[in-house]
């Protein structure tokens, strides 16, 4: 009847107002949904019912390219046969799966999400369509890569120094181990893991004695701040044996300034600390035979000058007796081969005093010519013998008063003429004495 048409009419429009309110909402959900996450549903065959816009925005495809097409259009290859095989599976069996996936756009380039794809059940309570939600998470990958590569890269680095490196938190538990460290101290970092460097590695003194870790310099020097260096400090290998290092290490801060530990480098100076010590050992054992030779040199200097100064004082004392001219030539010159000689056996003990730092001059007065007389009967006889005529040629007065050390002069002449005699051949040996101008109270003899 009427009424019941009217009614009807009724019930159709509240129908359809509630569907087009119901339409709208879903429609306002999807818009919502679309402006965060890439949707795309497909059916047990793998094929395209319904792609979001966010989904044709980072595939490049048009939605018209994409509806009945296999999903597969943007599988890029990175990944194996055998990563699909198990995600299909679980979907299929009713469960939901999460994971990240590696997909390609319609221009060739590639592009990574996190999905999560969520299995709707048909009419017979078995699952026909895939839901795939998704986010593109492509810059964090390409961050986590360049990540990775630097990672590498220091890695790579770490590990080929021909250094130890370590890295502890602000416990002093070892965070970080390179292959030399693991090497040099016998541990891996399997093994030190949740250790205390201090405790396992650096815990004595060179004479054993336990050093407790807040009497550690390395780590006071640390809590300061500061940069520690020494190479003074021993580690203790894995079998007990210690050896000394030189480390270097520095204070690691967080973004607040405050230090959560530090990182060192070291490397065994045993055998640097060996030479070292043999040199001093090899110096110390030179400074004493050293020693050891100018007391001896001293002594037997001492020794041969006791009966020589007795020969000196019995010849003087011949001397002023009766004698006639060439006993008292001979007497004479024996006297000065016996000052020759008293004055090498000083030279010996000169060449002690030089070598010890302490050779003093004897400034005494003395006149040249005299000096020059006792020069030529000392070598005039060794001369004559060997058929060489010994001369003297001298320029200006040398018969002034000088001031000087007469036995050293006497050194220096005797070693020359010495020479003179005994490489000349023939002919004759002259030795040339000038007087040169004076400066003030100095004289100079060329």
């Amino acid at each position: 009847d009427t009424d019941s048409l009217n009614g009807l009419a009724e019930l159709m429009a509240d129908l359809a107002r509630e569907r087009n309110e119901a339409l709208h909402e879903v429609e306002v959900q999807r818009r919502a949904i679309d402006q965060h996450a890439i949707i795309v549903v497909v059916d047990n065959e793998k094929q395209i019912l319904f792609a979001n816009s966010k989904f044709c925005e980072i595939s490049g495809y048009e939605e018209k390219e994409l509806n009945g097409k296999s999903l597969e259009i943007i599988r890029s290859g990175y990944h194996e046969e055998s990563f699909y095989t198990p995600i299909w599976r679980a979907v299929r069996a009713g469960e939901v799966w999460h994971g990240e996936v590696h997909n390609l756009r319609k221009n060739g380039e590639t592009f990574w999400v996190s999905s999560t794809i969520v299995p709707i059940e048909g009419n017979a309570g078995q699952a026909e369509r895939y839901v795939a939600i998704m986010t593109d998470i492509t810059h964090q990958k390409l961050l986590e890569e360049r990540i990775s590569d630097s990672q590498r890269f220091y890695q790579s680095i770490t590990d080929s120094i021909g250094e130890g490196i370590f890295a502890v938190d602000r416990s002093g538990t070892i965070e970080f181990l390179n292959p030399e460290a693991s090497r040099l101290l016998g541990w891996t970092m399997d093994e030190l893991r949740n250790r205390r460097f201090h405790d396992t590695v650096q815990f004595q003194s060179p004479d054993k004695k336990f050093i407790p870790v807040q009497q550690s310099p390395l780590i006071q020097t640390i809590k300061k701040g500061e940069i520690y260096f020494s190479e003074e400090t021993y580690f203790t290998h894995k079998n007990g044996l210690m050896f000394p290092v030189s480390i270097t290490a520095v204070p690691l801060e967080d973004d607040r300034g405050n230090i959560r530990g530090h990182v060192g480098v070291f490397r065994n100076i045993s055998e640097r600390k060996n030479i070292e010590q043999a040199m001093r050992d090899a110096f110390s054992q030179a400074e004493r035979a050293n020693n050891a030779k100018s007391e001896f040199l001293a002594n037997m200097s001492h020794e041969i000058r006791t009966p020589l100064n007795a020969v000196l004082g019995l010849t003087h004392l011949v001397l002023n007796s009766p004698l006639n001219t060439q006993q008292k030539d001979y007497l004479q010159k024996t006297t000065n081969s016996a000052n020759t000689l008293l004055g090498i056996i000083n030279d010996i003990l000169d060449y002690s005093k030089i070598e010890a730092g302490k050779l003093d001059l004897d400034i005494q007065p003395f006149i040249f010519d005299d000096l020059l007389e006792k020069v030529s009967n000392l070598f005039q006889d060794r001369a004559v013998s060997k058929g060489l005529l010994l001369l003297f040629d001298m320029g200006g007065d040398m018969s002034l008063p000088l001031l000087g050390d007469e036995n050293r002069l006497m050194q220096i002449f005797n070693n020359l003429v010495s020479n003179a005699v005994k490489f000349t051949r023939q002919g004759q040996i002259i030795v040339s004495v000038e007087l040169q101008p004076r400066q003030g109270q100095q004289v100079s003899v060329k």
